[in-house]
């Protein structure tokens, strides 16, 4: 059984979910997606893995650390990759195994508001990267563990379910191997 009640168009500074309620005029939250469970432990390979994003991002809520799409184990302590914008201004992707950083690369002043962004995150044990727009941040992070019990994918929230993002997701994809960081390229060109 499917209902249609109509269509609501609202101008609003972010993406949000807005819900006509009797109480009140409007119910807005931030709206985010989270896999979990059999279906994504199938495909996931905790070995090592590539996540390409094609998006925008919608506001800048706060100066606060955004989030593009984490893969964690619903903690921000085991993580590869955590792609955010840190602090509101810079854009960062991390890993972290136990609670310690294993793999930080960063670009500073990156605000990209409403501009579309193509980034890639190669996984694997001692060799990370992240691609931006088919530019690398920095070279592979050759030293790097990978962390365990990973088996969930939030976008726009952060594992441990704190800072949410705003942004428009326009392709994902995922490889369970670690692609080369010339097809990383490529694929963010």
């Amino acid at each position: 059984l499917v209902s249609l009640w109509g269509i609501t168009v609202v101008e609003e500074s972010q993406p949000g979910s807005t819900i006509a309620t009797p109480l009140a005029d409007t119910t807005t939250a931030a709206d985010y997606a989270f896999i979990d469970g059999e279906a994504f432990s199938e495909f996931y390979n905790p070995l090592e893995h590539t996540t390409v994003m094609i998006g925008k991002r919608a506001a800048n809520v706060a100066g606060s650390d955004g989030r593009l799409y984490t893969i964690s184990d619903g903690s921000s302590s085991q993580v590869a990759p955590d792609w955010d914008f840190n602090d509101g201004s810079n854009l960062r992707l991390s890993t972290n195994v136990g609670g310690s950083s294993q793999m930080v690369q960063e670009i500073s002043s990156w605000s990209g508001i409403n501009d579309e962004f193509k980034i890639a995150a190669g996984i694997a044990l001692n060799n990370q990267i992240g691609v931006v727009n088919g530019t690398a941040i920095a070279a592979a992070d050759t030293s790097c563990l990978m962390p365990t019990g990973v088996d969930r994918l939030y976008f726009g929230l952060r594992g441990d379910g704190g800072n949410q993002g705003s942004l428009t997701i326009k392709r994902f994809m995922f490889y369970p191997k670690r692609l080369p960081d010339s097809q990383l390229v490529t694929l963010t060109s």
